[in-house]
């Protein structure tokens, strides 16, 4: 919930009212997945994202292989975050432009403070952040990764 606070101020966006709620698509591979893990998904990230922020409306939109994922983004219609097996996809998409980079909400936020370094510079292409790593362990505050999220333009 705290990573998805954060990522909400990335989006920038707040709705009007309550019935104005804005959409906010999380996506990832699930080609794999049981009914079990897609529950666990569902009852320990979306359902808390959805009490701790009422006025937005939060959809989980798996998907069943990377290609459709790279067509939806190529379309122009991909997720707003999205979740892969970890940040050496990252480069790809900086490179085509696909994601924007995290580098000035990651210095409002002190994101660089919470992340080893070695985990935290991972998902940096040409010095800048274009992500975040969603699992995580933690040690002495502070946290190592092992998958990522991103951010679509």
């Amino acid at each position: 919930v705290v990573l998805v606070a954060m990522m909400i101020g990335v989006i920038g966006v707040m709705p009007a009212m309550a019935e104005d709620k804005v959409k906010i698509v999380f996506s990832q591979i699930q080609a794999n997945a049981s009914d079990e893990s897609i529950e666990r998904f569902e009852k320990y990230f979306m359902q808390p994202l959805r009490e701790a922020f009422p006025d937005y409306e939060f959809e989980f939109a798996p998907f069943g292989d990377w290609q459709t994922l790279q067509v939806q983004i190529a379309g122009g219609a991909g997720p707003d975050f999205f979740q892969l097996n970890g940040p050496s996809h990252v480069a790809e998409y900086a490179k085509a432009g696909k994601v924007v980079s995290l580098d000035k909400y990651a210095e409002q936020y002190g994101w660089a403070d919470i992340f080893y370094p070695w985990a935290y510079d991972t998902c940096k292409k040409d010095g800048e952040l274009f992500g975040l790593h969603l699992a995580s362990e933690t040690s002495e505050g502070k946290v190592s990764l092992y998958a990522a999220v991103y951010l679509p333009i």
